[in-house]
């Protein structure tokens, strides 16, 4: 706190014109103080530091001030109890700077996508999700699941149909096969011998054992707020 106490009505036309030096003297150290208390440099020396702050003190308030055309605030306000940072513009929109113990922002251990083979200063490469999809979850699951390519080989069977014939109509004979039957006339007494091919269950000439199933996809750096 100030040692000069500030007093407006002091020196009075009474007081002994011996003193006026002591006035004086009491006037600097009060005007000195009391910029030094909220952070300006104002030394009796070392002149190039005066108008300089090592530090802004700024009251607390429960409301902001009233904006003004042109101008700009910054200011402090209480939320929740506690003194937080603030900036008003001339329209009177206000931006919280703080919150808690420290700068708005992203918070730590938040992830961000940069725009660069390293992280800035302040993160690390999080290679934990390097190769992943990211999928929205209750909880956080970095194991995750799925594969990145598929096996999509598999086998068609395919049945040969039967052909059978009937003599009917003493010898007229009936031919079915795959569905569909028509009357061959009369043939006599006979036989048929019918030989069906073996069905070919070969394997493709591609290869379908691991194809990749990801959509188009680019690579970015994930870093994480240390």
């Amino acid at each position: 706190m100030p040692d000069i106490t500030w007093s407006e009505a002091s020196p009075t036309q009474a007081s002994d014109a011996n003193q006026i030096h002591i006035f004086i003297n009491q006037a600097k150290t009060a005007i000195r103080e009391r910029l030094q208390l909220g952070g300006m440099y104002f030394p009796s020396t070392h002149d190039d530091l005066a108008g300089e702050f090592s530090y802004i003190r700024l009251t607390n308030q429960s409301s902001g001030p009233t904006p003004v055309a042109g101008k700009g605030f910054v200011f402090v306000k209480e939320i929740s109890n506690q003194p937080e940072l603030f900036f008003m513009s001339s329209s009177g929109e206000e931006v919280q700077i703080t919150s808690g113990n420290g700068v708005l922002g992203v918070p730590t251990s938040g992830i961000i996508i940069y725009d660069g083979d390293s992280c800035p200063t302040g993160y690390t490469q999080f290679a934990t999700l390097d190769g992943k999809f990211l999928v929205g979850s209750a909880t956080r699951n970095y194991a995750g699941g799925g594969a990145n390519t598929k096996d999509l080989r598999h086998v068609h069977t395919q049945t040969a149909p039967t052909l059978t014939t009937t003599i009917i109509d003493g010898g007229n004979e009936e031919a079915s096969a795959g569905g569909g039957s028509g009357l061959l006339g009369n043939l006599g007494e006979h036989e048929h011998s019918v030989a069906v091919s073996a069905v070919n269950t070969g394997q493709a000439t591609t290869d379908l054992s691991a194809v990749d199933i990801r959509p188009v996809w680019s690579g970015v750096v994930l870093c994480k707020k240390t």
